[in-house]
């Protein structure tokens, strides 16, 4: 199960920004580019063992809190 810390901590690895938050969107995170989206949803698929390659509303997710509702959506975040 996905946390908002866990998913945290597995953007600020893939977008390799070590101040990143939970608050972090495309807008706000200028390592979020195309590039950086990939890397997020590889190291995600990776943390899910390929759960989250079959959810194709994740790959159009512009900020984590979005990211997070989907994941929620599909029984893979946590309630918190």
């Amino acid at each position: 199960m996905i946390t908002k810390q866990s998913l945290t901590v597995i953007a600020r690895d893939a977008l390799k920004n070590p101040g990143l938050t939970f608050d972090a969107n495309m807008s706000n995170t200028s390592e979020w580019d195309s590039v950086g989206q990939l890397s997020m949803l590889i190291a995600l698929d990776a943390f899910t063992n390929g759960r989250t390659a079959k959810i194709t509303a994740i790959a159009s997710c512009k900020s984590l809190a979005e990211i997070y509702s989907v994941l929620g959506e599909n029984n893979l975040a946590g309630k918190d």
